[in-house]
């Protein structure tokens, strides 16, 4: 019904204006009286972004851009702040050996701990880089991934070279905003933990950038959807370029429903795959403590 009030034309912009800062105003009351922890908040105002309503909105006419049964299960749990499985499924040990007093491991950590989950953190990394890639060259751009310059010691994951010859030095990065290393600012602001990401990735590549004459465009995104602003410049440029000997739209898609259905399917499917790799690890783990040998060989 709010979707239909905002798109209905016989409304008047005024009235849609008063409506929109009023269910603001309303949204921001009711997320601080919900919110118990500065995590607690940063999720409610990270799943309050554009970003993390796409797969809840997206037509379902593309079984591509769909997710399956737990793909969406885990989606909606990390939107509600519980567990992504049920807590009888949840570990109380990580693979990395942190012990929780005596309950589950925390969802935030399943999402932080790199020990755990190396291979679930490049799932979603990987496929948002991928969809990236395959965008450029459709409307025409050069790319060349993973191209080293050695006097600097850095290999950014796309260089990409457009029709006037600029040059963009592309870094993906997916961030947890609930975790305890983005949540002080993100409870404050949304998108903060995206924004402080994009930051780090523009001093790290600042040199290398001026000295190319390039432009530094991190594409950072949080796991529940958001994207930081320069990512969204990114999406903008790419959708009005004209796609070239590329395979038609799904139906009931426009090219900036695609783009970022696609990118929204890939976080979460990263996501589910992140659960399930770190609940497999944690289970070894477990199994190796009770029988005394290495189950990861």
């Amino acid at each position: 019904a709010i979707l239909d009030f905002y798109s209905n034309i016989s409304v008047s912009s005024l009235q849609k204006s008063l409506t929109a800062v009023f269910d603001k105003r309303s949204c921001k009351a009711l997320t601080h009286s919900l919110a118990q922890s500065k995590a607690d908040l940063a999720r409610l105002k990270a799943v309050a972004t554009p970003g993390a309503r796409t797969m809840l909105t997206a037509p379902t006419t593309c079984s591509k851009l769909t997710l399956n049964n737990f793909e969406f299960l885990v989606m909606i749990r990390l939107m509600l702040g519980v567990t992504p499985v049920g807590q009888q499924h949840m570990p109380t040990t990580c693979a990395c050996k942190q012990l929780v007093d005596g309950e589950e491991v925390s969802v935030d950590h399943l999402f932080t701990c790199a020990k755990a989950n190396r291979l679930g953190f490049k799932a979603s990394h990987n496929m948002v880089r991928d969809i990236l890639a395959d965008r450029c060259r459709e409307v025409g751009y050069v790319v060349d991934p993973e191209h080293r310059f050695e006097q600097f010691d850095l290999q950014p994951e796309l260089v990409v070279s457009d029709f006037s010859a600029r040059q963009y030095l592309v870094e993906v990065a997916v961030v947890m905003p609930s975790a305890a290393s983005y949540n002080g600012p993100a409870s404050r602001e949304a998108l903060a933990a995206a924004e402080r990401r994009d930051a780090d990735k523009r001093r790290k590549y600042q040199v290398l950038a001026q000295t190319l004459g390039s432009e530094m465009c991190p594409f950072v995104v949080e796991r529940f959807g958001g994207l930081a602003k320069s990512a969204e410049e990114l999406l903008n440029q790419l959708e009005v370029q004209p796609r070239r000997a590329a395979a038609p739209l799904p139906d009931g898609f426009t090219a900036h429903q695609y783009l970022r259905t696609s990118i929204a399917k890939a976080i979460h499917v990263g996501n589910a795959e992140l659960v399930r790799l770190a609940l497999m690890k944690s289970r070894a783990y477990k199994l190796q403590r009770a029988l005394q040998v290495d189950a990861f060989n």
